[in-house]
């Protein structure tokens, strides 16, 4: 008994939520009506929180693989000033959406929403076009970039590695390059 009990204690939140929804209700339709205000509650304080910090941060919606339409959200930047770029990896890096329309614009809300072509990974990236000019096409994560205020990266993994002194940005093939000293 006391297995159980420590076994339910430890489930995540939002197993908690499911299986409350469905205890309450013990209707599938039902339950999912109840449980959408609840995440609806998280995704704000998830957004709240990250509106506290005190940089520049941009999210990307987690897109289904391949997927043609892109949104997000940047927070803490003036919606007027700053744009996002865009770039996909497909053998190497190409800017999105197109090479002569490079930036995408950031609603007053801090919401965009952009277009792209086939892709394996994502990396979307805050600038502010006066200080950064997007190469059409790159071999190392444009995250790296000078001029770059915040980057998110899709699907997440590492942009850069620090080695003998060195920071070394990720490559598309088996090299590597440095990109400063560390």
């Amino acid at each position: 008994m006391k297995l159980k009990s420590q076994h339910r204690s430890e489930k995540a939140v939002s197993g908690r939520l499911l299986n409350l929804a469905w205890m309450t209700t013990r209707s599938p339709l039902l339950g999912v009506f109840l449980l959408a205000p609840r995440l609806l509650v998280c995704s704000a304080v998830f957004a709240w929180s990250l509106a506290a910090q005190s940089g520049p941060v941009v999210t990307l919606n987690p897109p289904a693989p391949g997927a043609y339409q892109l949104s997000g959200h940047a927070y803490n930047v003036n919606t007027s000033e700053i744009k996002v770029v865009i770039y996909a990896l497909t053998n190497q890096y190409y800017v999105q959406p197109y090479v002569d329309a490079p930036f995408t614009d950031i609603s007053s809300d801090g919401s965009w929403t952009s277009f792209t072509n086939p892709w394996s990974s994502l990396v979307v990236l805050l600038v502010d076009p006066v200080d950064y000019t997007p190469a059409a096409t790159e071999i190392t994560n444009p995250a790296l970039d000078l001029g770059v205020l915040a980057s998110t990266v899709y699907p997440s993994g590492p942009v850069s590695l620090n080695f003998s002194g060195f920071t070394w940005g990720m490559g598309v093939g088996r090299t590597s390059y440095p990109v400063g000293l560390g």
